[in-house]
């Protein structure tokens, strides 16, 4: 461990962590004691709202104001609304899509930059991904955070739910992303821009005219693509309130937020009191990494360690954090598939699997290689002498040799690496996505929830083309080759060389090298 390393570790175990620690018991963001978690949960069941800390102290303004907001950017249209408020003096809050920043970070460093305030609406605004559990939710959230954070320098903590909380956000929801530090933001006049496809202007500017005029107004417009009848409508929005006496701001921590009152949920979802305490322990290490970077930010390290952080590069800095916090996603989802099943679903088929039944290695799902391929209808059969496992599909046998790593086909003679497979306990684990696609099927769905895991597989038209990514002339094979028909097949080592050398050369047939040992194999794979 170099010198840097070990700087770094003694800011982070030390002065920086410790300010962190010590914000967060001040605001309460510390970790519960399970008895406290306890207590949490029972009334999260009931459907009660829990505070996590005391209310803020938030300002009502002076004058009627307006908090314009434009969700699901940016987009094309996003550079002409920030033309038009720079024009009228008016200031106002975005809401983007993660998957948007990355392809527009210019525009949304110039949102910033003029002086307006920056929200997190998620990565994709995917229903099915975000409602069926907090975990798909926390994932987009997070997600878009470090985006915005890498374009802009800092997290936004405002945040807004895609199509609002109403009917979507359980008590759950609003508790867990309070701890994370988010103020959720919904709002009480709807321009209706987004009903339809093409809304006209004048249909806009009347939804607005027909909202309440209170104290504090909050308007829902949107700057996504297929917008530009809420572009020509904006300078005439602007015009009618300004008319009434309003000026205008952007959300920050002063300003009440407009939040919905909970309703029954349109989405199943279950909650576990182990899940809980799993959540809250991701969301304390998330907030802790958050103080740690705001604290260094600000320069807010004590004398000790100054001259130590001055000797660091922002770089060191940051790949340590991003470290730490892979390594908390990571210990995360171990914990997680200790406590919740695994659902897998292809058409109207879904398979089970309780937790402990599979594995989550190095952050990745890994299913026993047995179970998958009999909920596929396929064959598999282990060789106990060769320590190799063979399955049929499609016409085509797969060897998989988890002593080396690799999987093969005897059919086509093409063999790639197939990392993270494993034997435990008798059984061997193989990574899901990976197998999946050998066996001609597609990972279409991921919903991570906190109480379980579904993942949505679909069978690709034609057939399977397994290991079709590697080619037998892929660097390494020619070395792989020779060894692996001395594993599987028992062949003299100066024969599988020159043999093998002809393979290469003509073309010939793996499998009769191979056929063999596939025969001899007479042990089911447990």
């Amino acid at each position: 461990m170099g010198a840097t390393t070990c700087i770094l570790l003694g800011l982070l175990a030390a002065g920086v962590l410790g300010q962190a620690t010590a914000a967060q018991t001040a605001t309460g963001l510390s970790a519960s004691s399970p008895i406290a978690a306890d207590d949490d949960f029972a009334a999260l069941r009931r459907g009660e709202r829990v505070a996590i800390r005391p209310e803020p102290a938030y300002i009502r303004p002076s004058q009627p104001t307006v908090y314009l907001s434009f969700d699901d950017g940016p987009s094309e249209w996003t550079p002409q609304v920030l033309d038009i408020l720079q024009e009228e003096q008016v200031s106002a809050t975005f809401f983007v899509l993660g998957s948007q920043a990355e392809r527009r970070g210019e525009t949304i460093r110039r949102i910033v930059r003029e002086g307006h305030a920056l929200g997190n609406h998620t990565y994709n605004h995917k229903y099915d991904e975000l409602y069926s559990s907090f975990d798909g939710l926390w994932q987009q959230v997070e997600r878009t955070g470090r985006i915005l954070a890498e374009l802009t320098g800092s997290e936004p903590a405002l945040m807004r739910a895609p199509g609002g909380t109403h009917g979507h956000f359980d008590a759950f929801y609003y508790y867990y992303l309070e701890r994370a530090g988010y103020t959720v933001y919904d709002w009480n006049v709807d321009s209706g821009d987004s009903r339809r496809r093409g809304v006209p202007a004048a249909d806009i500017l009347a939804n607005v005219k027909a909202g309440k005029l209170q104290h504090e107004v909050h308007v829902l417009m949107h700057d996504s693509a297929g917008h530009g009848e809420t572009v020509k409508a904006l300078p005439d929005i602007i015009a009618y309130y300004k008319a009434k006496g309003y000026r205008f701001a952007a959300y920050d921590s002063t300003v009440r937020p407009v939040q919905y009152t909970l309703a029954p949920s349109k989405h199943q979802r279950v909650y576990t009191a182990a899940g809980h305490r799993v959540m809250l322990e991701q969301l304390r290490a998330y907030e802790e990494t958050r103080q740690v970077a705001a604290a260094t930010e600000s320069g807010a390290v004590v004398s000790g360690e100054k001259a130590a952080n001055e000797a660091m590069t922002e770089l060191s800095i940051e790949r340590a954090f991003a470290a730490r916090l892979q390594e908390t996603r990571k210990e995360t989802a171990a914990a997680l598939a200790t406590v919740r099943p695994l659902l897998l679903h292809s058409g109207e088929e879904t398979l089970r699997l309780d937790a402990g039944e599979y594995e989550m290695l190095d952050g990745r799902l890994a299913v026993p290689l047995r179970s998958l391929t009999d909920w596929l209808g396929d064959a598999v059969w282990w060789d106990d002498k060769r320590r190799l496992a063979y399955a049929e599909h499609d016409g085509q046998t797969l060897v998989f040799d988890p002593g080396t790593s690799r999987v093969g086909t005897e059919e086509s003679g093409r063999v790639q690496p197939l990392a993270g497979m494993q034997l435990r306990q008798g059984s061997l684990y193989v990574p899901l996505r990976e197998v999946a696609e050998l066996f001609g099927y597609e990972v279409t769905g991921y919903s991570p929830g906190t109480e379980q895991l579904e993942v949505k597989l679909r069978l690709l038209g034609g057939p399977s083309v397994a290991v079709a990514a590697a080619s037998v002339r892929s660097p390494g094979t020619a070395e792989l080759l020779p060894s692996l028909l001395l594993r599987w097949s028992r062949i003299p080592e100066e024969l599988a060389h020159s043999s093998w050398r002809s393979f290469l050369a003509f073309g010939g047939s793996w499998s009769i090298w191979s056929q063999h040992a596939r025969r001899s194999a007479n042990e089911r794979l447990l």
